[in-house]
């Protein structure tokens, strides 16, 4: 069986973070839990040479530099971290393409949306950005692993859904 599987910007969540709310249920979700659902998604690619030198950036507390790294490496944002909202779309729908309503999702609620509830104001926007592409994907999950290390994480991540509903 598959496990739904998923990345857009990096292969990590800020899990040391607690930004808003019950922050940490969304993080567990995001950091791992989301192999627990059964749905079938693209495969993740592993990342490339030229992305491999943002992960060194990795520090705690979270700062947005992996991010930032990652999407000017892919051609997602500026220097300074602004989003190239139209780049952003196309990568998503050739990510997605068999899957249109996650698509017109991610579109809709972290591309087009209001970021300002999936992290504090000092969190940069590709930072929400990520959390809010995980929300979606959690929100389309309808059936979840329940065993071993994925007990619980249905709960986990109804309880994320519901502090972003």
């Amino acid at each position: 069986r598959t496990m739904y599987r998923f990345i857009v910007l990096a292969c990590v969540v800020a899990v040391g973070a607690q930004p808003m709310g019950d922050m940490p249920a969304c993080a567990r979700v995001s950091h791992g839990g989301l192999m627990c659902c059964k749905k079938e998604m693209p495969p993740m690619k592993p990342p490339s040479d030229d992305t491999k030198e943002c992960f060194k950036l990795m520090k705690k507390p979270p700062s947005c530099d992996v991010d930032i790294c990652l999407a000017k490496k892919k051609g997602l944002a500026s220097d300074d971290g602004t989003i190239d909202k139209k780049k952003m779309a196309e990568d998503v729908e050739q990510l997605f393409e068999n899957d249109p309503e996650l698509v017109d999702s991610l579109k809709e609620n972290c591309i087009n949306g209001d970021l300002a509830k999936y992290g504090p104001a000092d969190f940069c926007d590709l930072m929400k950005q990520r959390l809010c592409f995980d929300v979606q994907i959690i929100k389309r999950c309808n059936e979840w692993d329940d065993t071993g290390d994925c007990s619980g994480m249905k709960d986990l991540a109804a309880e994320c859904v519901k502090q972003f509903s």
